[in-house]
């Protein structure tokens, strides 16, 4: 749970529009699949998904990511640029019982302390 709320994306929507149809995420060339992720992503963590979250399908080549667009800026709007996680961690404060908090550590995280 983050406490503290992250900026909310301002995309242009017509980038965000191209990933809207059911095959949006299917690229028939690597550099395709980059340059139209690139517009949301870091360029190193496209590239480090390669041949994992991103990967060629069988038989044409195609490339598929699972990385979805469309979900992270529903995920920044309503989650991570909201104070629920801060609230969450208010309400607990006058708890009667035990409260145990793990932390991420620093590599591979996105987290922040």
């Amino acid at each position: 749970m983050d406490i503290r709320p992250r900026e909310k994306p301002e995309w242009p929507q017509h980038l965000l529009k191209r990933f809207e149809a059911p095959d949006s995420r299917r690229f028939v060339t690597w550099e395709a699949c980059e340059e139209a992720l690139s517009q949301f992503y870091a360029v190193d963590r496209i590239r480090g998904y390669k041949d994992t979250r991103i990967r060629r399908l069988g038989g044409d080549g195609d490339w598929w990511s699972d990385l979805n667009p469309l979900a992270m800026t529903l995920a920044r709007e309503h989650v991570l640029a909201s104070l629920d996680g801060a609230d969450a961690w208010a309400a607990l404060l006058g708890s009667l019982f035990p409260i145990h908090l793990w932390v991420a550590g620093s590599e591979g995280t996105v987290c922040s302390m």
